[in-house]
């Protein structure tokens, strides 16, 4: 793929947007790739730093936590008007503990707001694992059905999007750049002390571990 400009990505369009006569762009249409671009940033940072590293780890680790499969039934054969209170309250939660990092990091209170933000994923996790468990129970209340719809809806218009689709191939193509790198850093000559350094400690590490 070649090498794709900031003007490309901001003011290309997709196939199916109507191409105008004028030859340059109207102030609604730079306010609404504007939102786009903001908006697919934020959710490719999401995907790529917060679900892909963090929160997604933890999801799995509670899909296959014995303790939660202890509350399945529970969650299950619980009264949905309970449920759904449940799942809403610990939903609010997170988002709140989000909203509340990104102001106390907005006041330059960055190593409190990273720790608030590191507490919220868990929880976050946490409803995500209750919400795809008990989905059918929750998508009775047409409020809700519908907002999980329309979020659906705008999560695939952005994945779908030229822009989405532009930037995250910069970043594939950049993360595989990176792995390479990492590998011919690892089989140098000048990091093969390092490396093996850190197998013996991992080893010794294991062994004292094993030994207890």
């Amino acid at each position: 793929m070649g090498r794709v400009s900031f003007v490309n990505l901001f003011f290309k369009l997709d196939m199916n947007t109507p191409m105008s006569t004028n030859p340059f762009p109207t102030l609604k249409i730079i306010l609404l790739k504007l939102l786009e671009l903001i908006l697919v940033v934020g959710y490719i940072v999401f995907e790529e730093i917060i679900w892909n590293t963090f929160a997604k780890p933890i999801f799995t680790y509670l899909k296959n936590l014995a303790l939660l499969d202890a509350l399945k039934q529970t969650f299950l054969d619980m009264n949905r008007y309970l449920l759904v209170s449940i799942f809403v309250v610990i939903l609010a939660i997170a988002e709140y503990m989000g909203i509340l990092s990104v102001i106390t990091i907005a006041q330059n209170q960055v190593v409190l707001g990273t720790f608030i933000y590191a507490l919220k994923i868990p929880i976050a996790s946490f409803t995500f694992w209750l919400f795809e468990l008990t989905k059918p129970q929750l998508m009775t209340f047409g409020w809700l059905k519908v907002s999980y719809e329309t979020l659906m809806k705008l999560i695939d218009r952005l994945v779908n999007s030229a822009i989405y689709l532009n930037i995250k191939a910069t970043v594939q193509a950049a993360k595989q750049r990176l792995r390479q790198l990492a590998v011919r850093l690892k089989n140098s000559v000048m990091f093969k002390p390092f490396v093996a350094g850190y197998r013996l400690f991992k080893s010794s590490i294991l062994k004292q571990h094993n030994s207890h």
